[in-house]
């Protein structure tokens, strides 16, 4: 299932839902907290080899594979929560 595209389902704006502009700022909400998640896991020194040497060979590079690929999940999110809010836009623009 990795590196699977995922086309998210996008909300239809109409009288009785949410208005195209609250949508948009919930969505923005969501990416701008997402990219700083993604910032403060990309500076964590929690994948150096100091921390996973006692637990033996291959330990550090198993820990390295999962922290990057808690990386990538957060970025499959925020690409989906683009997706939605660019689906919103265009809605708002017709």
């Amino acid at each position: 299932m990795e590196n699977e595209t995922v086309k998210p389902m996008i909300p239809t704006v109409h009288m009785n839902g949410n208005s195209a502009q609250s949508l948009l700022e919930e969505l923005h909400d969501g990416i701008v907290l997402i990219k700083t998640a993604q910032e403060a896991l990309a500076s964590m020194d929690v994948a150096h080899g100091r921390n996973w040497y006692p637990q033996g060979d291959g330990a550090t590079t198993k820990a390295r594979e999962e922290h990057f690929a808690r990386i990538r999940k957060l970025a499959e999110v925020r690409k989906e929560l683009e997706a939605i809010a660019e689906g919103v836009y265009q809605q708002k623009r017709k």
